[in-house]
Order: structure tokens, then C-alpha cells, then sequence
């Protein structure tokens, strides 16, 4: 069963990616997630799997305390 992406998840999400200078697509690509699936999870349309904010975290080379 995946989880439900929260608020504070969608808003680190943007800080990381900012400070990353990455765009959500490009994140999604190097974590070989289609750009609509990863769309998808992070706005809560589907379930994101279990393990998804660490993976994020660990692409963006940040705490996933960052995302939770």
C-alpha cells in the first residue's frame, strides 16, 4: 500500500528542488519514474509507493527528516 504525500512533503519538495537548481521532471527522470507518475504522488492523485521520500531525499543528497 503506498502513502499519502502531505502538505510539508509538496513544500520541501520545492525548496530541495530550488536549491538543487532541479525541475520535478528532471528529479523524476534521474530516479527513472516517469514525469506523470512522480507528478501524480506528489500531488496526491495516487498513492506514492513506500520508500518514496527516502528515495527523493537520498537523490537530492538531503535528510529525508527534510520531507517528513
Amino acid at each position: 500500500m503506498g502513502t499519502t504525500i502531505n502538505e510539508k512533503f509538496r513544500i520541501a519538495l520545492r525548496v530541495e528542488l530550488a536549491k538543487a537548481g532541479l525541475t520535478q521532471r528532471a528529479l523524476a527522470r534521474s530516479l527513472n519514474i516517469p514525469d506523470t507518475t512522480f507528478s501524480d504522488w506528489v500531488r496526491g492523485a495516487h498513492p506514492a509507493p513506500p520508500g518514496f521520500a527516502a528515495r527523493v531525499a537520498k537523490e537530492l543528497g538531503v535528510s529525508e527528516s527534510a520531507f517528513t
